[in-house]
């Protein structure tokens, strides 16, 4: 089964797949020292390694554990009994005794409250977050807003330049469609964003653009004639012609060259942030990019690096609806990207892109916030991409030509910054005319001026990386020369061969809403970000208090005395076993070891919830689901040293365990590797419609990967059927978990992804045994998708060699109705 489970390619996406049924659960642990078992010492080697130091068990220092885990119903059977010995349903042995509810735990970041209720927070939210306004769609101030007074002065810069971008970006995208350049990417709809931003930040602030922002360089006074350079790719080109067009830097101006690959800027801007925090600067850095740009690795990173280090960075997210031709909602499934601060423990605000005084004071306030208290600060602009994405991209392909005109015109930023400078009186027609044909004419001579100046020479492509460039580089150049010189008909004729040295009304704005993809978004005139913590933290899930009695009205499910007894002895086992192998590696027999200790109760009682079935992804500290899976003590002895007997054939280093046979990946030294591995494998076990999930185990450590970020994400958006489990265990080696985050956990990541979490006390079997049977209990009942689904959503009319797929899987159903699924619908 795993095999053609794995192996098969894909090519249908199966939208209508899609379940609101995920789950995130968060865990609760406790560790302690090897020296504090007690168990014989006849089990034991003899002992050559000095004592470690001696802990309580009960008194150790608490660390949490999370788990996230999202499971798509739309691929579970019905009816499956749980992998245990004993039915769940027939079971009736539990302790009936009751105890007072231990009120909290004094844990890393504050204190949590426990809660004998396993309630799931929810993936999305009944209201979205409001975004803040101060002009409405007719640029009348709306009533109460907070917003930073401008000058005329100011106020007619911003305009003029928001007019000269648009005539700017109209000329350009008509160059390249004759032909005159290669490429153009326009800022159509998004000229608020970019003027009203770069007016509110200081020239002494560093920029990290993503390849949508020519107006913040355009504010600080880098000519048309700059543009049309880079654009030409002349030797005026402050890149030397070595970018394609519209990849625009300037070190004059503190604006870091454009780069292609999404989303890389955005770490690039919190090291520089870091620079200018250790510098003791008064400055802040800027980092812009798109909805799609939030989707990678790069931004979870980022985000969680600038909390932990506390850098004066902005965050700045031009949501315009589209990653190219990819719709907001087939990216996320939370609400939007503002609500990915809170879990990063970042202030955050979403404001109306549209709105030119929004974006300003928004912007002003944050890089107030940022240098003040030195704190990144993420701002989520609503707006729209009323351009294609380049002039390599027809948008009308795959959105509606309405929509976009619409927006063109409702909420058109320039429109409506218009009207307010004009009831100021500030602005009229002749103003207008007058600067627009000015534009237009300076801009003509600056392409014709660009065409007329040649190219960089041949040896720019070659210098600027070695003060004396290698053997290599100068063969290659003596052999572009060459081959030019050959072939003189195939190259421009203006690129030089030669050796170049390098030298009034207002309204109640609560009462208006933007109808944004994902839901309504309610308008709000106040200047209010979201707070990077929370006051109370999550509490925690839990059924056994710490004297082992059980808490008093508890939801948890009961348990058989085999079940109980199978999960107490193997988490003896385990901690024998780890014992044991600890002191042969300190006796020189084997090279490396890891225990588990203080975490017996989260590798057994998880192993005993799932099915064997399901497939595990582990990180390093799981060998318990393993033995839980009938992996012998044998087999684990021939891993750690390494034998003939060895699955792994001694490839790899102790404790990297793995078996086809119990579905358990082998482990990887790598971080967080697994993580999207895992997702990959449930999103096959969701294609193949099979009765079964994944989970993905990793510590906190691993979640401040970018790894975790992007599985995460893609999991919720393609509604696959995995657990994330992560064992908060409070220590990333040697960095504790204040260290690595500012948010409350790990758990309240799951609501910035629109994936369901909770948070459980990991050193609680029956809590966390609870916790997953329980989702997987209510997965099993839920029908699966019909036969037809295996076949639709890729053409509107089936081709014939599809209806004959379809309908001869119909026949064979019906002809073996023992060997199908009864909860399938035909």
């Amino acid at each position: 089964m795993a095999s053609s489970c794995f192996s098969k390619s894909k090519t249908i996406i199966m939208r209508n797949l899609k379940s609101k049924n995920f789950f995130m659960l968060g865990f609760i642990n406790h560790t302690y020292s090897i020296t504090n078992l007690q168990f014989p010492r006849h089990l034991l080697h003899t002992i050559s390694s000095p004592p470690l130091p001696v802990s309580n068990y009960a008194s150790s220092s608490p660390y949490n554990y999370s788990i996230a885990f999202s499971r798509c119903f739309a691929s579970v059977y019905g009816g499956r009994r749980l992998n245990t010995a004993t039915s769940v349903r027939n079971s009736v042995d539990q302790l009936s005794t009751e105890a007072p509810l231990q009120q909290d735990l004094d844990f890393p970041g504050g204190r949590v409250k426990f809660t004998p209720k396993p309630v799931f927070t929810s993936s999305s939210t009944e209201e979205r977050t409001p975004c803040y306004r101060v002009l409405n769609d007719n640029g009348q101030p709306i009533l109460d807003g907070d917003s930073v007074k401008i000058s005329k002065e100011l106020a007619v810069k911003m305009y003029t330049n928001m007019v000269t971008l648009q005539v700017m970006d109209t000329i350009f995208y008509e160059a390249q469609r004759q032909g005159r350049i290669s490429f153009y990417l326009t800022t159509i709809g998004e000229e608020a964003i970019n003027i009203a931003s770069a007016a509110a930040l200081n020239y002494n602030d560093f920029v990290f653009p993503q390849y949508r922002e020519p107006g913040v360089l355009l504010w600080r006074g880098f000519t048309l004639q700059d543009f049309a350079d880079q654009c030409f790719g002349n030797k005026n080109d402050n890149g030397k012609g070595r970018q394609m067009p519209i990849h625009y830097g300037s070190r004059k101006h503190n604006y870091f060259t454009v780069a292609s690959t999404v989303g890389t800027q955005i770490p690039h801007a919190v090291g520089a942030a870091y620079s200018l925090k250790m510098e003791k600067q008064d400055a802040c850095t800027v980092t812009y990019f798109g909805d799609g740009g939030s989707s990678t690795g790069d931004f979870h990173a980022a985000l969680n690096f600038a909390a932990v280090m506390e850098v004066p960075v902005i965050f700045f997210c031009r949501n315009n609806g589209w990653a190219i031709s990819t719709p907001i909602n087939d990216q996320l499934r939370s609400d939007g990207i503002v609500v990915r601060g809170k879990a990063y423990g970042v202030p955050s605000i979403r404001v109306d892109g549209n709105d030119a005084l929004a974006i300003y004071s928004a912007v002003h306030k944050a890089r107030k916030m940022a240098i003040e208290e030195q704190t990144p600060v993420l701002i989520e602009a609503l707006t729209y991409r009323a351009g294609h994405h380049s002039t390599s991209d027809d948008s009308t392909k795959y959105r509606p030509v309405d929509e976009i005109e619409r927006w063109r015109g409702d909420q058109n930023p320039l429109k409506r910054f218009r009207k307010w400078i004009e009831t100021k009186g500030w602005w009229s027609d002749e103003a207008e005319s007058e600067h627009r044909n000015g534009i237009r004419k300076q801009l003509s001579q600056a392409i014709q001026a660009a065409e007329r100046v040649e190219k960089p020479p041949i040896s720019d492509i070659f210098n600027d990386v070695y003060d004396i460039p290698s053997k290599n580089l100068t063969e290659q150049e003596a052999f572009l020369r060459r081959t030019i010189q050959k072939h003189a008909q195939d190259y421009p004729s203006n690129v030089p061969i030669r050796l170049h040295s390098a030298a009034s009304a207002s309204n109640d704005v609560r009462q208006q809403v933007l109808d944004f993809p994902g839901g309504k978004v309610k308008f709000t005139p106040k200047l209010a970000f979201t707070s990077g913590s929370t006051e109370e933290r999550v509490p925690c899930y839990r059924v056994l208090d710490d004297s082992g009695q059980p808490i008093i009205d508890s939801d948890s499910l009961k348990i058989s005395k085999e079940l109980a007894v199978k999960m107490y002895s193997d988490m003896v086992t385990l901690e024998v076993m780890d014992t044991i192998f600890y002191e042969a590696q300190r006796q020189g027999r084997i090279s490396f070891y890891a225990t588990t200790m203080g975490e017996e109760a989260i590798n057994i009682a998880s192993a005993a919830a799932l099915h064997n079935d399901d497939f595990v992804f582990p990180q390093y500290r799981e060998p318990g689901v393993l033995l839980w899976r009938g992996f012998p003590l044998q087999e684990f002895a021939h891993q750690c040293f390494g034998n003939k007997y060895d699955n792994g054939k001694g490839r790899q280093m102790p404790i990297h365990y793995g078996s086809r046979k119990h579905n358990y990946f082998t482990v990887a030294s790598t971080v967080a590797t697994q993580i999207p591995h895992a997702v990959g494998a449930a999103y096959s076990l969701k294609m193949e419609k099979q009765d079964s999930c994944v989970i993905t185990y990793f510590g906190d450590g691993g979640s401040s990967t970018a790894d975790f970020h992007a599985a995460v994400n893609f999991a919720a958006v393609l509604e696959v059927p995995v657990i994330f489990f992560c064992r908060n265990n409070g220590w990333a080696i040697s960095t504790p978990i204040n260290e690595q985050l500012r948010s409350d956990g790990i758990v309240v990541r799951g609501k910035a992804y629109g994936v369901p979490s909770i948070r459980i006390d990991g050193n609680d079997a029956l809590a966390i045994y609870s916790a997953l049977s329980q989702a997987i209990q209510a997965a099993e009942q839920v029908e699966k998708p019909t036969i037809a689904d295996m076949f639709n959503d890729v053409y509107d009319v089936l081709p014939k060699n599809l209806m004959e797929q379809e309908a001869f899987i119909r026949k064979t159903i019906k002809k073996h109705t023992q060997d199908y699924p009864s909860d399938v619908p035909l």
